[in-house]
């Protein structure tokens, strides 16, 4: 299977969001971007928000990193939010994401 480039300039949205990793702990804030293809469809995704250097985001730029590569090989976000559900942040990311490809890129949300 061959990966399908995203163009050097196309649209993209980013969304400011809140998770909290576990139950009854307070949530924080994140910054997700959203890279589309042409046809509205999601190629990557980014996510920001936690210290520098820290674990969190060492899981969160990888996390970021495989859904963005395989999203790029042909496969969906519904398929992702799913599939990733082990790391809260990154299925919260990919939920949205789902929902903004479902409606395409200039969806409310």
């Amino acid at each position: 299977m061959n990966r399908r480039r995203l163009p050097n300039r196309r649209m993209s949205l980013t969304l400011k969001f809140e998770h909290a990793m576990q139950p009854g702990k307070s949530p924080r804030s994140y910054l997700l971007t959203i890279g589309f293809y042409p046809n509205g469809r999601v190629g990557e995704i980014f996510l920001d928000g936690v210290k520098i250097g820290s674990t969190l985001e060492t899981l969160l730029d990888d996390g970021a990193t495989l859904a963005s590569g395989s999203l790029q090989y042909g496969d969906s976000a519904p398929n992702h939010s799913r599939r990733l559900a082990e790391v809260g942040v990154i299925r919260e990311a990919l939920r949205i994401a789902a929902a903004i490809e479902a409606g395409g890129p200039d969806a409310d949300f």
